[in-house]
């Protein structure tokens, strides 16, 4: 009997170890799933934060192309403020090499600045932004034009001489 006892006790130990062990198997399971679900998460979220990244840099790109609109704008603003177009009345002579003008030297508007130029002296064209095809403009403003455009690193608006 006291072998069937030492059995018993024997075979109660192994039940308990064995329940032991299933209950550590079950806590290995509930964090095999908890980590799995994190993984995902994490997986989530960097894709989360790769849209985001990409909506921010294209946001980024966008915001620079709006200050150069903006500078832009405001330089012709400011440009358009200065310009007072000149009367014919008023000029008998082209206002940056001061050859008289005759029937020969005709008088031409500047676009941008409005003064009176000769055609030597106004002889390139410019889009501005008050109109819709290239217009005269003199070699002043045409060289302020290739400064600001350069500046910008950007030469559109540019066409040949007249």
């Amino acid at each position: 009997m006291a072998e069937i006892r030492g059995k018993h006790q024997e075979t109660e130990s192994f039940v308990d170890e064995m329940t032991k062990l299933r209950m550590e198997v079950a806590i290995v399971d509930d964090l095999k799933n908890e980590l799995q679900r994190l993984q995902k998460e994490n997986d989530d979220l960097k894709d989360t934060c790769s849209v985001q990244d990409s909506a921010l840099l294209e946001l980024a790109e966008q915001l620079g192309r709006s200050k150069l609109e903006m500078e832009e704008l405001r330089f012709d603003i400011d440009l358009s403020k200065e310009n007072k177009w000149m009367s014919d009345d008023q000029v008998i002579s082209c206002y940056q090499c001061e050859a008289s003008f005759n029937l020969a030297r005709r008088k031409h508007h500047c676009r941008s600045c409005g003064q009176i130029f000769c055609n030597d002296c106004s002889n390139k064209k410019r889009l501005l932004p008050s109109s819709s095809k290239p217009v005269r403009v003199c070699d002043e403003c045409d060289m302020i034009f290739i400064k600001r455009l350069h500046g910008f690193g950007d030469f559109v608006g540019r066409t040949d001489t007249i």
